[in-house]
């Protein structure tokens, strides 16, 4: 039985009181953009720096713009005055959108909240490098309710790819593919995609030596009789290296599968296999999904482009983006209210329940009712449908379930 709080709660209490002071931020939060070439000639060195940043923030500001919206959503398809069809999820009328301006260096310059540079080259009339940028989000919001145009900022839960390269015997941890998920960084999409051998063993973990694993170390002691020197070129064993084997990729082992969704913290799986044809390369696989209490599977449909594997990547991450945000995007409506029941075994259930639903972007507000070492009452105003806060609440590791004896309960996702 729920009760008022009281006594015997402090701890619970300080983070409720903190609960609602901030959004919390993902890992790797959609708001970044990451891997933006820059180069631009100029007749000095200072201007050809100063294109080079301008362009580079409005590169990155369309990037966001094309990964946060849809295609007719930017293009907008009525006029001002007028009512768009039903929303498909809500069933209700949703306002006009005319769509998206043309952006300019002043708009994202808006946006950026700051950027990183990385390896820089110039000369005295020519500047290259490598931008990671990153958003005020309360500024883009501002920028696409001001056009009307619906968006979506809620992530998805990651996928761990597992990358099979079709070479007659199958490559796992080599290759153009798996160098394609590896290199790449996809882990800031709407569809959060981890590439395999992106991460590495645990230092301190068993069967290591430093960031070496103790059958590379012998190897280069054979090798060299200074091991010391040796050991120093060594590369960090890649996560999951000793787990998986092209065999349990090739035949989707799902135990072993399962365990590599463990290592990587992550609880969907997929095993893409892609190969080479005449100018084009493809791929296709199967996504493991351990959430439940019995995994899921889903076909991933084959995808087909002309170019190389990094191409193939991300139109794969494309597609997913796209899939997930016609799912979840909200168009017009009113906002609605429920009642739920948080439901958490200890303290660390609580504050992960708390930054599920703090961080969904379909939650606007959020009143706690009753607190007490077992359960929170609270009341959530939302916008869309609630299996739209379902999903998104599944992205972040909460599960919304309705039940008979408590209405509506939200639980961590085990």
């Amino acid at each position: 039985m729920l009760t008022r709080f009281q006594q015997g709660l402090g701890a619970v209490a300080l983070v409720a009181s903190t609960l609602w002071a901030g959004e919390a931020a993902l890992a790797a939060d959609p708001f970044t953009v990451t891997n933006v070439i820059i180069d631009e000639r100029a007749d000095n060195a200072t201007e050809a720096q100063r294109r080079a940043l301008q362009a580079g923030q409005i590169r990155a500001a369309r990037r966001l713009v094309e990964r946060m919206t849809l295609p007719e959503d930017r293009a907008g398809s009525v006029g001002a005055g007028q009512v768009q069809l039903a929303d498909p999820q809500t069933g209700l009328q949703q306002p006009a959108s005319a769509g998206l301006p043309e952006l300019t260096s002043e708009m994202a310059a808006r946006l950026v909240a700051g950027y990183d540079i990385a390896n820089e080259r110039r000369s005295t009339t020519r500047y290259i490098a490598e931008m990671s940028v990153g958003f005020d989000r309360r500024a883009v919001r501002t920028f696409f309710e001001s056009y009307n145009v619906p968006f979506v900022q809620a992530q998805a839960r990651p996928i761990l790819v597992v990358p099979v390269l079709d070479t007659g015997i199958g490559a796992v941890w080599e290759g153009p593919w798996y160098d394609a998920w590896r290199r790449e960084t996809h882990e800031h999409a709407l569809t959060p995609f981890i590439g395999l051998g992106s991460r590495f063993e645990d230092p301190s973990g068993p069967g290591l030596v430093g960031n070496y694993l103790e059958t590379d170390l012998e190897a280069d002691t054979e090798a060299d009789a200074d091991a010391g020197e040796a050991t120093e070129d060594a590369e960090p064993a890649p996560l999951g290296r000793r787990v998986l084997s092209v065999a349990h990729a090739r035949s989707a082992n799902e135990p072993v599968l399962r365990e590599l969704a463990s290592l990587y913290g992550v609880d969907r799986v997929a095993v893409l296999t892609a190969s080479e044809g005449a100018g084009s390369v493809r791929t296709g696989g199967i996504l493991f999904d351990f959430s439940g209490d019995e995994t899921a599977t889903t076909q991933v449909e084959d995808l087909s482009v002309a170019g190389d594997y990094t191409a193939l990547a991300g139109a794969l991450v494309d597609r997913f983006e796209t899939a997930w945000k016609r799912q979840t995007v909200v168009r017009g409506g009113d906002e609605s209210s429920v009642q739920v029941t948080l439901l958490y075994d200890n303290i660390l259930d609580w504050q992960a329940l708390q930054t599920a639903v703090a961080g969904a972007s379909l939650v606007s507000n959020a009143r706690l009712d009753a607190l007490s070492t077992r359960g929170a009452v609270m009341t959530l105003a939302y916008r869309g449908g609630l299996d739209q806060v379902a999903s998104e609440l599944r992205s972040r590791g909460a599960r919304l379930d309705e039940t008979e004896d408590m209405g509506w309960t939200v639980r961590r996702s085990r």
